[in-house]
């Protein structure tokens, strides 16, 4: 059995962990939205074309490069890759050399640096139209392609769980600009997935009110997306059928985080378009 001072230094220790983990996520408030890099929303992903499968793209963005991968085919119908490091051209799209690369067999041992070449063979450039559509334009040896892409779902995340977490939102157009404007709350909640269907119960620190969203979700890539309907509220303090979109849900091992936009003609808004993030850890 642990002594009244042992009792004391744990929970002095877990108020320590508990300060540091809210004054990151408040701190991450103050950043970029989630799941972006400090240059823009994170285009890392399998990317392809789906009426045409077979071949794809693969990206990998560290703040504003991308070092893209390309797998197709060659005249001869043989399998071919090509890469780039993609730089910036503006927010939204990125250009680079195309190269495409020998070196020394697979099996090789020892692995002999000095038989690996990289020849330029063209050019890529990637835009993104938003954070799940695209347009691949690349030339080799003269010829310029042309494809419009999308992030590639490999398999569905589960986001069900228990989250503890911060809450930050704005509220613009607002019809009194004094009810406009930037707050941060700690909200607790959690979700449970059951296929495409997502329900969102939560409770805001301070607030009576323990809210059940529930609605549609699907997934793109790497990110989540639905929209929530509120079905009830525990003290009656929000109408039944308000909506909350919820866009690029990320969910991880150790938490999940997500963008909202909960629309002007929401009961309880007064004209106002929230938009924020939730950033919560599973418990």
């Amino acid at each position: 059995m642990l002594s009244p001072k042992n009792q004391r230094e744990i929970r002095t220790k877990k108020l320590i962990v508990a300060t540091a983990l809210a004054t990151m996520m408040f701190a991450a408030l103050a950043g970029p939205p989630a799941h972006a890099t400090s240059f823009s929303i994170d285009n890392s992903d399998l990317w392809w074309n789906p009426n045409e499968s077979g071949w794809g793209l693969q990206l990998v963005q560290r703040s504003e490069v991308i070092f893209a991968t390309l797998f197709v085919y060659n005249d001869a119908s043989v399998p071919v890759w090509y890469s780039a490091t993609l730089e910036p051209n503006g927010f939204s799209s990125w250009t680079g050399a195309l190269a495409q690369c020998n070196g020394p067999w697979f099996g090789s041992v020892p692995f002999d640096p000095r038989l690996k070449t990289c020849t330029q063979v063209g050019n890529m450039n990637f835009t993104a139209f938003g954070d799940q559509d695209g347009m691949l334009v690349y030339s080799v040896n003269g010829v310029t392609v042309n494809k419009m892409i999308t992030r590639e779902t490999l398999r569905m995340q589960d986001s069900s769980g228990n989250y503890a977490g911060i809450l930050s939102l704005d509220a613009v157009g607002c019809a009194n600009p004094a009810d406009g404007g930037r707050s941060q709350n700690r909200i607790d909640f959690s979700l449970v997935q059951n296929g495409n269907t997502l329900t969102m119960m939560s409770q805001e620190q301070g607030s009576s009110a323990a809210c059940t969203y529930s609605g549609s979700y699907t997934q793109v890539g790497q990110f989540g997306y639905g929209t929530q309907v509120l079905s009830s509220c525990s003290d009656g303090s929000k109408a039944p059928g308000d909506a909350l979109i919820l866009e690029e849900v990320l969910v991880s091992n150790t938490g999940v985080t997500m963008n909202f936009t909960a629309p002007s003609s929401n009961s309880t808004q007064k004209g106002c378009t929230l938009t924020g993030s939730i950033y919560g850890i599973r418990q």
